[in-house]
């Protein structure tokens, strides 16, 4: 016969379970709630831009259409960034947030995420294929052997 403290002990344990599970669900949609997507897809868009920025002042995109192809590209994603911010911002509670990921802001902000993303790739596929990674080997190269005279007299 169970007692009551085996009763009680069954009933904490499943009320314990339970709260865990309601936490576990609690994080997951919170982390794809638009608001928390927005902030992925505005780091990934600031890298992006100064990835570019970094490019070109260091002579890694020599071809200045292509430079001004991923500058339009760039501008297009920060306006589409822009009006995705704005919806995001509309959300007071997480009621209002929830109810704009079931309207599809959070899918909209992935597949935005997804553009900068491949935009960056992009970038720096282009910057490597145009490093100028030779000019700087043989500079280093040229500065060693300079350097280094051989062995000293004294040491001889």
């Amino acid at each position: 016969m169970a007692s009551s403290l085996d009763i009680w002990n069954t009933v904490i344990g499943i009320l314990g379970f339970l709260s865990l599970i309601c936490q576990l669900l609690f994080c997951i949609v919170q982390s794809k709630l638009p608001t928390a997507k927005s902030r992925v897809l505005e780091s990934t868009l600031e890298e992006t831009e100064s990835l570019l920025r970094q490019c070109v002042e260091e002579g890694r995109l020599n071809n200045s259409a292509e430079t001004a192809q991923f500058h339009r590209k760039l501008a297009k994603l920060r306006i589409r960034s822009n009006d995705i911010r704005v919806e995001t911002l509309c959300a007071k509670t997480y009621i209002d947030d929830f109810r704009n990921m079931m309207k599809g802001l959070s899918r909209r902000t992935q597949h935005l995420c997804k553009d900068v993303q491949a935009t960056r790739s992009d970038i720096s596929t282009s910057s490597s294929s145009t490093s100028p990674r030779s000019l700087e080997e043989d500079t280093s190269l040229g500065e060693a052997q300079t350097l280094w005279t051989g062995p000293s007299r004294n040491m001889l």
